[in-house]
């Protein structure tokens, strides 16, 4: 059953080897088709008939064609027979031959194509016929494998029965032996007496008479008989226990269903491997590919694999970098902020500064201007110019501002800024 098993195992994954590549050569079939389609009125321009070169890459799921390999060691030929190109003529008037071979080239495809596809789904159905024997072999396994252990179980049960059995059979002979002879010992692993005997009846041989003896015998003692009497009970008791227990390891046995013997006229195997043939026989230019090109391919595509995660890991560390610079770019904008703010503070002081020196330049001109006029103007108008001073006084201290920052402490936030 195991051997079986291996075998439906290994049919299962050459199976499922067989759709994938069944499934790459149908997708490459529709890919040429649609090639042929979209080239049809080219073709029919140009003049010429040579057929289309089918792509590399399966239509349906994305990946390599199975016949595709290397340049220069396979010549990939299209799914079917292809008609060769005909003879190259000198360029004339354009005419419908070459557009009716190309839709007869198509309509042979869709054929191939539509065969291609029946062979996938018979693929398939034995497929799954495949996972159903491999299933139904597994459970048998398993109901096999159950039995197996009840009977080991039956059989523990057994020795361990006739174990005691032959404990019992000796504390009997030690019973019924005659004074002053040793009991003899039973064989080792003796079959016991039949269970609905438990005791067997003394023998026909008489005791001999025993010379008389002063000594009381150690054994006749009735500690000595207590004794014997607990441990034969005991053994009893544990002999109807193993029959109870190996009656219900028998009974689980013979409950158990017997295992069906498989269908006979089912042949998964068979039909999938026909299948095969079938599809095989649509594709004449594939063939396996040999082990070392598989390795050589095995090797490509981990050298490609290692390339990639080599630049994902560039990657990645570009990605940190830019990641700190962004984090360094907030509390350098924070600390350019300031520094601007600063600027301006200082900006704006060095106005104000200007503008009272203007201011009183005005007015140690208009100072100037007043003293060479009458004493009567003069006091007049040393009253309205001291007015008119405090007024501008009033305003330039109006002006100023009121709580100037230190430039000490700018410039200790600054230094904190620029080196957080």
């Amino acid at each position: 059953r195991d051997q079986e098993l291996g075998q439906a195992t290994a049919a299962l994954r050459a199976l499922r080897g067989e759709r994938e590549r069944l499934q790459g050569k149908v997708g490459a079939g529709r890919d040429g088709a649609g090639r042929r389609r979209g080239g049809t009125g080219s073709h029919r321009r140009g003049g010429t008939g040579a057929a289309p070169v089918l792509s590399p890459v399966c239509g349906t799921c994305g990946r390599l064609w199975p016949g595709w390999r290397s340049r220069g060691r396979l010549a990939v030929t299209p799914p079917g027979p292809v008609t060769p190109p005909g003879p190259v003529t000198a360029p004339g008037p354009p005419s419908a031959g070459p557009g009716r071979e190309q839709e007869e080239q198509l309509q042979h495809l869709q054929g191939v194509l539509a065969r291609l596809q029946e062979a996938n789904r018979e693929l398939a159905a034995a497929l799954g016929e495949c996972k159903g024997e491999a299933e139904r072999l597994s459970m048998e396994l398993g109901r096999r494998e159950s039995r197996c252990s009840g009977l080991r179980l039956a059989l523990r049960c057994s020795e361990r029965c006739r174990e005691a059995y032959a404990a019992l059979l000796d504390l009997v002979r030690a019973k019924v032996a005659p004074e002053g002879t040793a009991a003899e010992p039973s064989p080792g692993h003796a079959p016991g007496p039949d269970p609905a005997t438990p005791e067997p009846g003394p023998g026909p041989a008489t005791p001999e008479p025993a010379e008389p003896d002063s000594r009381e015998d150690p054994a006749d003692s009735p500690g000595a008989h207590s004794s014997r009497e607990m441990e034969e009970g005991a053994l009893r008791e544990l002999i109807r226990r193993l029959r109870a227990e190996q009656a219900a390891v028998e009974g689980s046995l013979l409950d158990a269903p017997e295992p069906s013997e498989p269908p006979r006229e089912r042949d998964p195997r068979g039909r999938a491997e026909r299948a095969l043939r079938e599809a095989r026989a649509l594709l004449p230019g594939w063939r396996r590919p040999e082990k070392e090109e598989l390795l050589q391919e095995l090797a490509v595509l981990k050298e490609a694999l290692a390339e990639l995660r080599t630049r994902l890991q560039l990657a990645q560390k570009e990605k940190r970098a830019l990641e700190l610079l962004l984090a360094g770019h907030g509390p350098r904008q924070a600390a350019l902020r300031l520094l601007l703010q600063h600027r301006q503070r200082e900006r704006r002081w060095d106005r104000d500064r200007e503008r009272d020196r203007e201011r009183d330049r005005e007015r140690e001109r208009d100072g100037a201007s007043g003293s060479s006029g009458s004493s009567s103007d003069s006091s007049s108008g040393s009253s309205s110019g001291s007015s008119e001073q405090d007024a501008r006084m009033g305003r330039g201290a109006a002006m100023a501002p009121q709580n100037p920052p230190d430039p000490e402490r700018t410039r200790e936030e600054l230094l904190r800024i620029r080196a957080r």
